[in-house]
């Protein structure tokens, strides 16, 4: 995570990282949740116990 983190901050990089861990997603700058492929939720900054309260109400992943 702090490789990725340091892309973002020295080398101007987006990284677009998909998870289901929320101490992974709360390094993020913007949390987006995606059900079917839809936006369903957005968290700015977000911390692991935000990311964890809006995984618990989305529906398990099938696959």
């Amino acid at each position: 995570m702090d490789v990725l983190r340091t892309l973002v901050e020295q080398a101007g990089r987006t990284v677009v990282m998909g998870t289901r861990d929320p101490a992974a997603a709360a390094c993020a700058d913007r949390a987006v949740f995606l059900v079917g492929g839809r936006v369903v939720g957005k968290i700015d900054h977000p911390t692991a116990d935000e990311v964890a309260v809006e995984l618990a109400r989305r529906p398990p992943c099938r696959g």
